[in-house]
C-alpha cells in the first residue's frame, strides 16, 4: 500500500470513529466498524460507502458546526452589546435624577 493511500485510510477511519462523528447519532458505530474491518481486510470493497460516509461528516463539520460555532459567537456578542447597552441606559437615567 502507498503512502498516500495509507495516510487516508489513517484519515478515514479516524474520523468516522472519533467519539465527535459518533455522537451525532447518523451513523451505527458497529455498522461502521464492520466496513472498515471488511474493507481493510479485503474481504468486501466497501470504497463507495466509506467515502460518501466521510465525506458527509466533513461536510457537516464545515458547514453545519462552524455555522453553528457562529450562531453561538452572535448571540454571544448579542447579548454582551444588549448588556452593555442597558447598563449605559440605565447610568444614564441615574445621572439624570
Amino acid at each position: 500500500m502507498s503512502l498516500t493511500a495509507s495516510l487516508v485510510r489513517e484519515r478515514v477511519r479516524g474520523t468516522l470513529t472519533e467519539p465527535r462523528t459518533m455522537q451525532r447519532g447518523f451513523f451505527e458505530p458497529q455498522h461502521v466498524n464492520i466496513l472498515l474491518e471488511e474493507h481493510e481486510r479485503g474481504r468486501r470493497n466497501h470504497a463507495s460507502e466509506l467515502w460518501a460516509l466521510f465525506m458527509l461528516e466533513l461536510w457537516h463539520r464545515k458547514f453545519m458546526d462552524e455555522r453553528t460555532a457562529s450562531t453561538d459567537r452572535s448571540i454571544g456578542e448579542a447579548k454582551q452589546i444588549a448588556g452593555l447597552h442597558s447598563r449605559t441606559s440605565q447610568s444614564e437615567s441615574v445621572a439624570v435624577n
